[in-house]
C-alpha cells in the first residue's frame, strides 16, 4: 500500500495564542474527515494512502480558522505556514464598538461544499496533465446575504445584561451592519464584568440570540451568517468562547460527541484540576464536572460538585452537576436531588447547553416519579422547557433563539434568569 506523508506548520502568533490548542482536521475532496487530531504544537503531519484533493481545516477554540487544499501525488508533501483566515481590526469602522474595550475583525467565510482546484502554491488539476476533475467548481456567492438584510437599518445589536445590586442593567458591545458579514464572518472580542452572564443579539426580522457566558472573562464571539438554511434554523451563527483554554477544548468535544477525543485530551486528571480549581475558576470547574458525568469517572469527583453548589449560590451549573452525580451514583436522596434540581432552575439559564439538557432530564424524572404532582417541580420543567425547546444544540455554551415578545414577556422575568444577586463589598 502507498504511503504520504503531509507535514505544515502553524504560524502560532497569528492564531492569537500559542497557548491554545487546535483542531486540525484532514478531510477528502468530498469534505469528509479522514482524521482530526487536537494540538498545541507548532508542527503537524498526516499519513494518507491515496494520492488526490485533500483540504487541511485549523481551527482554535475560539473560532479562529485557516484552510489549504492540497494536491498529493508524491511520498511527502510539506504546506506553506499556516495563516488565519482573518483581517485585522479595521479603523474605518470604529464606530461598530459601542464599548471603548470590545473590538471587532472580518475574515472570509469557507464557501466550499467540494474542493475545487484553487491551490495555495501547488498544481491546478487540468486535463492537459490527464487529470480530469469530477467536481465542479462552485458558481456565485456561497454565504450571501440577501438583499432583504442589507439596508442601512439592518444592524445586529450586541449586549451583555449584568444581575447585580438586585436589578437587571443592560451594556451595549457592538452594532455590525448586516452588509459586513456579505461573506464574511465577524470576531468580536471583550471582556465580561462581574455578574455579566448574559449576551443579546438583537436583529430585526430575525429571532433574537440568548447567549450564556461566564463573568469576568476574555470572549470572543464568532457570527456568520448561514446561506440556504433548512426551515427552522436560525440564519444567523453565533459561537462563543473564552481564554480557558483547556477547559473550552473540552467542552467542544464534548459537544460533538468526540467522547475518545475528549478522553485523550483529558489525560492526567486534568478534567480533575479542573474541578478541584473551582474557587478560582467555577466555569472551567464545571465543564470538569460535566466531563466526569459524561465519561461516568465519578470517582474523580469527590466532595467537589457539593462544595461548587454550595460555594456559588448563584451558578445553576453546580447544583445541576452535584444532582446527577448523586443520580449516576445511585444515592437514595431524593430530596437533596430534587433540592438541587430545583435550585438549578431558580439560580437562572445554566452556562454550558450539557447543563441545560442534565437539568430538563433530570426534572422529567422528577416529573415522572411525582406522576405530575408535585407543583413546584411542574412549575420548574415548564420554564426549562420553553427555553430547552427553543436551545441551539450545535453550540456549546447555552444559546437560544427566541422572538422578541417571548423575550418581553418571559426572559426578563426572574422566574426565568433567576434573582439578580446583590453585590457585597
Amino acid at each position: 500500500m502507498n504511503k504520504y506523508i503531509i507535514t505544515g506548520e502553524i504560524d502560532t502568533l497569528s492564531f492569537s495564542d500559542i497557548r491554545r490548542p487546535r483542531q486540525i482536521c484532514l478531510l477528502d475532496s468530498g469534505l469528509k474527515t479522514i482524521e482530526m487530531i487536537w494540538t498545541t504544537e507548532k508542527a503537524f503531519s498526516f499519513e494518507v494512502h491515496f494520492s488526490g484533493i485533500y483540504l487541511i481545516r485549523i481551527i482554535t477554540s475560539n473560532g479562529v480558522e485557516s484552510e489549504q487544499t492540497v494536491y498529493v501525488k508524491k511520498s511527502s508533501l510539506k504546506l506553506p505556514v499556516f495563516q488565519p483566515n482573518t483581517q485585522s481590526n479595521l479603523s474605518s469602522k470604529k464606530h461598530l464598538a459601542l464599548d471603548p474595550d470590545t473590538f471587532i475583525r472580518y475574515g472570509q467565510v469557507s464557501s466550499r461544499k467540494k474542493l475545487d482546484s484553487t491551490f495555495s502554491g501547488f498544481e491546478p488539476l487540468n486535463k492537459k496533465k490527464g487529470l480530469v476533475r469530477k467536481e465542479k467548481a462552485l458558481t456565485g456567492k456561497v454565504g450571501a446575504v440577501p438583499k432583504r438584510f442589507l439596508s442601512k437599518r439592518n444592524l445586529i445589536y450586541i449586549s451583555i445584561l449584568n444581575r447585580s445590586d438586585e436589578r437587571w442593567s443592560e451594556r451595549q458591545l457592538a452594532s455590525i451592519p448586516f452588509e459586513e458579514l456579505d461573506g464574511k464572518f465577524a470576531l468580536v472580542d471583550f471582556d465580561s464584568k462581574l455578574n455579566e452572564n448574559l449576551i443579546v443579539i438583537n436583529m430585526e426580522g430575525v429571532e433574537s440570540k440568548l447567549i450564556c457566558c461566564p463573568d469576568q472573562s476574555r470572549l470572543h464571539i464568532r457570527l456568520k451568517y448561514l446561506a440556504d438554511v433548512v426551515k427552522g434554523v436560525h440564519p444567523l451563527s453565533a459561537m462563543l468562547t473564552s481564554d480557558y483554554f483547556k477547559a473550552e477544548t473540552l467542552l467542544e468535544m464534548m459537544n460533538n460527541g468526540a467522547m475518545v477525543e475528549a478522553q485523550s485530551f483529558a489525560v492526567s486528571g486534568q478534567a480533575e484540576d479542573l474541578l478541584r480549581d473551582k474557587i478560582t475558576n467555577p466555569f472551567a470547574a464545571a465543564v470538569g464536572g460535566y466531563y466526569l458525568l459524561k465519561s461516568r469517572d465519578l470517582e474523580r469527583m469527590h466532595d467537589w460538585a457539593n462544595n461548587l453548589a454550595n460555594w456559588f449560590p448563584a451558578f445553576s451549573d453546580g447544583a445541576i452537576i452535584h444532582a446527577w452525580q448523586m443520580i449516576q451514583e445511585g444515592q437514595k436522596c431524593q430530596s437533596v436531588i430534587r433540592q438541587r434540581l430545583l435550585e438549578g432552575q431558580s439560580r437562572g439559564i445554566p452556562i454550558y447547553t450539557e447543563g441545560v439538557k442534565l437539568l430538563y432530564e433530570g426534572l422529567r424524572q422528577l416529573s415522572s416519579i411525582s406522576r405530575s404532582q408535585d407543583n413546584e417541580v411542574e412549575e420548574a420543567l415548564s420554564i426549562v422547557s420553553m427555553y430547552f425547546e427553543n436551545l441551539d444544540l450545535s453550540c456549546k455554551n447555552t444559546t437560544i433563539n427566541m422572538h422578541s415578545r417571548i423575550l418581553n414577556g418571559w426572559l426578563l422575568p426572574e422566574k426565568l434568569l433567576g434573582k439578580p444577586s446583590k453585590n457585597i463589598d
